[in-house]
């Protein structure tokens, strides 16, 4: 008889277990802050978590309907049976430090505050005011933290968001962060950085940079040797995300022996364009290869134009910074030929002949820049 009376209850216990939930997202508690907006954040969070993770999360509306009257959660967390959850409270700070106010009393005796707004600067970045007024009318200050069971902290993370299009990304950093106990700082990528952190030396799209660049390159022949050069001068990159165009211009400086006349070499002015593609864009050390083209003249001989198309494999870092670091390995084979000359001395007969060739030498180089 007893058996009709265990088999239920052991199946009830693999049934409960098997639908167990294992976190609990209790609603944001909001002072000063956009409801609609907080609520968001918390689904968006449950939702991110739970990707993570892989565990199973019970979002703020369900686990709201747990909380007891005094907002007691780690009894509402044993209540919903889960082994951890997670608190969020969200501050608004809306007065703009381009306001000023005073309070003056009321007719009837209440306090009215006066709020006088500023007059906007007067320089021509509407950009830069924009993201002023954002920083001063728009912070919210979030922080979650994550507990186990008894109400121990597991691990804290807080973050400042602008606008409702942060929501995403932060969540996402949140989740990151809570789940691995990291700060939310370690957990940013490329594809999560918020519109407060785009302000200033980070950037999220597509963006410009300038600096310098140098290099040196060996230029291998067929028959014979020739002089390495180096390489040194401007360069610019149109970068977003996934890749970037690149273009340069400045000089190919033969080595140590450019006076020496019996060495064949060929240098002068170049110019470069070209673009890559990066591997690896949510990451701060972007990995890149791509190809171009290098045309350039020749001053080593009769001035010639040479040009020669190039592929190139690099790294840059870091791509969430403003100034930014890059090296890559190129090779570059020469289409159009390249004539050099160089001088044989006779002693005997104190004669000195000319030897003038033609080529097109295949070249293997590397580039070291900076660009900001």
């Amino acid at each position: 008889m007893s058996r009709f009376f265990i088999a239920p209850i052991i199946l009830t216990i693999i049934i409960v277990t098997a639908y167990s939930e294992d976190v609990a997202v209790f609603p944001v508690v909001g002072v000063n802050a956009d409801r609609s907006y907080i609520d968001a954040f918390g689904m968006l969070l449950a939702k991110k978590y739970e990707a993570v993770s892989g565990l199973t999360v019970i979002d703020p509306i369900k686990a709201g309907r747990a909380l007891e009257p005094d907002s007691n959660y780690t009894t509402s967390a044993q209540k919903l049976g889960v082994s951890e959850y997670i608190e969020l409270t969200a501050i608004g700070l809306f007065l703009s430090r381009k306001e000023k106010y005073s309070y003056e009393r009321g007719d009837s005796g209440t306090t009215k505050m006066i709020v006088i707004v500023r007059d906007d600067d007067d320089d021509d970045d509407d950009e830069d005011d924009e993201d002023q007024e954002l920083l001063d009318n728009s912070k919210t200050v979030v922080t979650a933290i994550r507990k186990d069971a008894s109400g121990n902290t597991i691990h804290k993370a807080e973050l400042t968001l602008v606008t409702y299009g942060d929501i995403e990304e932060a969540s996402d950093r949140f989740a990151t962060a809570l789940y691995k106990k990291i700060t939310v700082e370690e957990a940013r990528s490329l594809t999560n950085i918020t519109r407060r952190e785009g302000m200033g030396h980070n950037k999220l799209f597509a963006e410009k940079l300038t600096g310098v660049k140098v290099g040196g390159y060996y230029p291998a022949v067929k028959e014979g040797t020739m002089i390495g050069f180096a390489a040194i001068g401007f360069d610019m990159r149109m970068e977003s995300q996934r890749f970037f165009i690149e273009f340069g211009a400045g000089g190919r400086i033969p080595g140590a022996d450019i006076i020496d006349d019996t060495k064949r070499k060929y240098g002068g002015m170049y110019m470069e364009v070209g673009g890559s593609y990066i591997f690896n864009p949510a990451s701060p050390l972007g990995v890149y290869a791509g190809l171009g083209v290098i045309p350039f003249l020749n001053f080593f001989h009769e001035m010639e134009m040479g040009v020669a198309p190039y592929l190139q494999s690099g790294i840059t870092f870091p791509r969430n910074s403003k100034v930014r670091f890059f090296i890559d390995v190129r090779i570059a084979q020469n289409v159009l030929p390249i004539t050099t000359e160089t001088n044989t001395f006779s002693s005997l007969f104190y004669d000195e002949s000319s030897v003038v060739k033609v080529c097109r030498p295949f070249e293997i180089g590397m580039n070291m820049g900076i660009g900001w």
